[in-house]
């Protein structure tokens, strides 16, 4: 005796919830792709850039002026060897600090590409709940059923 199941689901949403999330989704999903396509531009990057580079001038032209006029009211010579060493020095310094910054905003990029990525692949739509209909068909349905009302009757007959 075969039995044939077939199982049939329906999702339901909130007509109101489900109108907002439509009219969302295009403009988040084209946030994402800008996200993705141009994190550095997307995150601001060369602003950000320009004022860590503009942070970094202000601090070491405030620590080359100090140090200039320490030297000078020391009577220490601008030619002096010792001078131009700590003004290179200075100098390193400033280039390794600018480009620690700028390495960190390539980080920051990469993470704001990723997790544009992470958001799409995240992306669900708004259920509200659901209803399960479960069926059966065949001769494993119904065959039991009149055998054993056959069965009854018959023995119910012969008593």
């Amino acid at each position: 005796m075969s039995t044939q199941q077939k199982a049939t689901s329906t999702n339901n949403y909130d007509p109101r919830a489900m109108g907002m999330y439509r009219s969302f989704v295009p403009m988040w999903n084209q946030a994402l792709q800008q996200n993705i396509n141009d994190p550095w531009g997307m995150m601001g990057g060369n602003q950000m850039l320009a004022s860590q580079n503009s942070y970094n001038a202000a601090q070491f032209g405030t620590a080359n002026r100090n140090m200039i006029n320490s030297f000078t009211s020391r009577g220490i010579d601008s030619t002096s060897p010792l001078f131009n060493q700590m003004l290179n020095r200075s100098a390193n310094q400033n280039n390794a600090s600018t480009m620690g910054g700028y390495n960190s905003l390539l980080q920051n990029a990469t993470n704001f590409r990723n997790n544009a990525y992470y958001q799409q692949m995240a992306y669900s739509p708004l259920l509200t709940g659901g209803t399960q209909v479960q069926s059966q068909s065949g001769l494993g349905t119904w065959l039991p059923q009149v055998l054993q009302a056959g069965l009854q009757a018959g023995t119910a007959f012969a008593g």
